[in-house]
């Protein structure tokens, strides 16, 4: 009867630790909301840089699930991918949130997206077993684009830099044009130094060795011809030189001497016949 109850009393005892162990497994499976927990992952076998995504239970969904900083290269279906390893709740949906991109464009810069869970399990088992699995490698679960990387820039560098025998060639073609435009130019400055202007002129430049012809003795089918060679223009008689200027003030002064000549005799005239009236 002993024996019966000391193995009844070990039995409740076992059951009771078993009870306290099944409470403690709960506890530990809850996550505060605000909780953030890191995934690593690398992008290939040729990039094996560890890298991180954020994750962070959405407060206005809980069957929602945040992760942050995700490259804008980085397929959707990868990250999905990478949930599918650990999480066994199914996914109805990822939608992008926001870019720290100028603009908010999701092509660029990192992105934090929006991951729904058919139910509020796979929020928690994302949590939980985010930090304990990986690293995963991307390339397995999809495509990205790799454009951003450091090697890709390096060698979209030296794709444009140009051989030193094209540069050659290319200066030697656009020199060439730059030749026969200036050619062009001169010959066209040289006919246009024999063409009289519109009012009958000439322009004779220090570089001019040529006499320039008379109007009259231009020919009509002459390129870059202004006027017509028959045509008269108006003479105006204007001063031209200092003497010509000097002998047209001399004459203007001797007019107005003489016009005041004849006012001061028209004046004394007026004065004589001018009546005697004392009163």
């Amino acid at each position: 009867m002993v024996s019966l109850k000391k193995s009844g009393k070990i039995k409740r005892g076992e059951k009771k630790v078993k009870a306290e162990d099944a409470e403690v497994s709960c506890s530990s499976n809850v996550i505060p909301g605000d909780a953030h927990k890191c995934l690593r992952y690398s992008l290939s076998s040729s990039f094996t840089c560890e890298r991180h995504l954020f994750l962070k239970a959405d407060a206005s969904n809980e069957s929602a699930l945040l992760i942050g900083n995700v490259p804008s290269y980085l397929d959707l279906d990868v990250i999905k991918g990478f949930l599918s390893e650990f999480v066994t709740t199914p996914i109805d949906g990822v939608f992008p949130l926001r870019s720290n991109s100028t603009g908010n464009r999701f092509d660029v810069g990192q992105l934090t997206i929006r991951i729904v869970f058919s139910s509020r399990t796979g929020v928690e088992q994302a949590l939980v077993n985010a930090e304990t699995v990986g690293p995963f490698v991307a390339e397995k679960y999809g495509p990205f684009d790799d454009t951003t990387t450091i090697q890709a820039q390096m060698a979209a560098y030296q794709s444009r830099v140009v051989d030193a025998n094209s540069l050659m060639q290319q200066v030697e073609e656009v020199m060439s044009v730059h030749d026969e435009e200036a050619a062009a130019a001169n010959r066209a400055a040289r006919k246009r130094r024999k063409v009289a202007d519109e009012d009958g002129w000439i322009t004779v430049t220090k570089g001019s060795r040529t006499s320039a012809p008379e109007s009259k003795k231009m020919r009509e089918d002459e390129p870059l011809n202004y006027q017509d060679a028959k045509r008269k223009h108006k003479k105006v008689d204007v001063a031209f030189y200092n003497f010509q200027i000097k002998e047209s003030k001399m004459k203007h002064l001797n007019e107005l001497r003489a016009k005041f000549e004849e006012d001061k005799k028209r004046v004394a005239m007026a004065k004589a016949a001018r009546k005697f009236k004392p009163l």
